[in-house]
């Protein structure tokens, strides 16, 4: 059993959490990212309630995402109560009864929904990929079906660009465009001219300088001002997105405006390829199919290296497809990168701290996907884990490791 935050476990019938000390207590919306995968990794109170479910997009909202959802916590409530007493699990089924009791929770534009409560935590967050419905009750957070989502190989930055706006997207696969929030970028040329670009001062400055009347978008005599408005945005792009997240950055625009944007550019992440079309012709699905077009074949090409150098390593003992041999390895922090299946699982109790594993008996309800047990090892050594689909992985163990030494 795992550490957990904010006191001892298990609590005394009665006893009251003191949650004033623990982070981001209570529901919280938002869409999957980094830093909150870092929080589900982080030691919890068990027990630890995971549930996926895929929504059902209909306008107006389809009436049976609650009630699918409700299904799904009365089943975690019978896992529960085989295995918990009352004063743990009862104010968990209470936070998890609690979302989505507004109406307004079940409009939106998402493809799952996936919900995580244990005594001090309760995440709600948006998908943008749909998943298969679950519910996993264990002593940590079920995340294996969400780091798919979250691998940095398939997710990307769009910029579109006009003289009259500006937006960014966040793509993630093959999923729907993430509008992201682009009040820090310059909109058009007129509210860069009294903007000082220099080292010292934010490319996000004064935006909000009344524009000046601007050509029609396909003109190709450029005001002055455009490779001042380029370098502008291209700053704030930096700041604001790219120099944290370190993702593909492409770029769509009219034809023209690409060589002029790349000449100015220093983005290190903006890729040499992009869509030379006016984005405002082009629907979001639209710019979805066009972006993925360009992320897709370096997403494969890197899966398929991965795949050729987990071979080599094998063969040189420096990569194993066994599974007590990579839990061993990942307990000392030598596992580099994590293959894993995506539709496959090892039940199995783990402990952490010994790094022992053992199979589950026919009554064991405490045993949880190993090779989430394993993935989570790796991730706080600072490892790579990519899921795979069945088909790219290089062996049919359902997870495949290449070591750091």
């Amino acid at each position: 059993m795992r550490a957990a935050r904010g006191g001892t476990f298990p609590p005394a019938p009665g006893e009251v959490f003191d949650t004033s000390a623990v982070d981001n207590f209570g529901e919280t919306m938002r869409l999957a990212n980094t830093a909150w995968l870092r929080e589900l990794l982080d030691p919890h109170f068990p027990p630890c309630v995971s549930i996926y479910m895929p929504m059902q997009r209909a306008k107006p909202p389809a009436a049976q995402n609650p009630r699918e959802y409700r299904d799904l916590v009365d089943q975690a409530e019978r896992q529960l109560a085989s295995d918990y007493p009352r004063h743990i699990t009862g104010p968990i089924l209470e936070n998890l009864r609690s979302v989505g009791t507004d109406d307004g929770f079940w409009v939106g534009d998402r493809d799952g929904l996936a919900v995580f409560a244990s005594p001090d935590l309760l995440s709600v967050i948006d998908l943008r990929k749909p998943v298969r419905p679950a519910v996993h009750v264990a002593d940590n957070f079920h995340v294996k079906p969400l780091l798919r989502i979250l691998q940095a190989d398939a997710r990307y930055h769009l910029l579109t660009l006009t003289q009259r706006h500006v937006q960014m997207f966040a793509g993630t696969g093959d999923t729907p465009l993430v509008p992201l929030d682009s009040g820090n970028l310059p909109q058009d040329p007129g509210v860069v001219s009294k903007m000082r670009l220099n080292h010292q001062i934010s490319a996000t400055e004064d935006l909000h300088t009344p524009s000046t009347q601007l050509p029609d978008e396909g003109n190709a005599a450029y005001p002055a001002s455009l490779d001042a408005f380029f370098r502008a945005v291209d700053k704030a792009v930096w700041e604001n997105f790219s120099r944290d997240a370190g993702l593909p950055l492409i770029l769509c625009a009219v034809e023209h405006y690409h060589p002029q944007f790349h000449a100015i550019s220093n983005n290190p992440h903006l890729l040499p390829e992009g869509i030379k079309h006016d984005p405002q012709s082009l629907g979001t699905d639209r710019l979805r199919q066009e972006a993925w077009a360009i992320i897709e074949p370096g997403v494969r090409a890197r899966m398929q290296a991965l795949t050729d150098q987990f071979r080599a390593a094998k063969a040189h003992h420096k990569g194993s497809d066994e599974p007590v041999e990579v839990v061993e390895a990942a307990n000392v922090g030598r596992v580099e990168t994590l293959l894993i299946d995506s539709d496959h699982e090892i039940l199995a109790r783990y402990d952490p701290i010994t790094g022992r594993i053992a199979s589950p008996t026919p009554s064991d309800t405490h045993a949880d996907d190993l090779l989430d047990e394993i993935a989570e090892v790796v991730l706080r050594a600072d490892g790579e884990v990519l899921v795979l689909p069945p088909e790219m992985m290089p062996t049919d163990q359902g997870l495949a490791a290449i070591y750091r030494y």
